[in-house]
């Protein structure tokens, strides 16, 4: 997986969400505006991914008001942590998902 896609687990983290919320998210949208604003996402290998650019855009879409949330310290430790086990299993022949 590219370094610019999510895994809904990498989503939840980083919104503060749990994973059943994302994939509703992706699923079902949410109300926002007096509209339905869905997570874009793509399915590899029967799990979903989500690009950085179409989180960021839902966070626009269901807060246009607010400023977007810096990064919190743990969602970093998280991102940062799941790119270097997926290194690690680049690095020793396994499959990248």
């Amino acid at each position: 997986m590219s370094a610019d896609n999510l895994t809904i687990a990498e989503v939840a983290v980083a919104t503060a969400h749990k994973r059943g919320a994302v994939q509703r998210w992706i699923k079902q949208g949410v109300q926002a505006n007096g509209r339905t604003v869905k997570l874009s996402a793509e399915r590899i290998g029967g799990r979903f991914t989500v690009a950085r650019a179409a989180l960021d855009a839902f966070k626009r879409a269901c807060n246009p008001d607010r400023e977007p949330l810096p990064e919190t310290p743990d969602a970093r430790q998280h991102r940062a942590d799941a790119a270097v086990r997926r290194a690690r299993r680049l690095v020793a022949g396994e499959p990248a998902a």
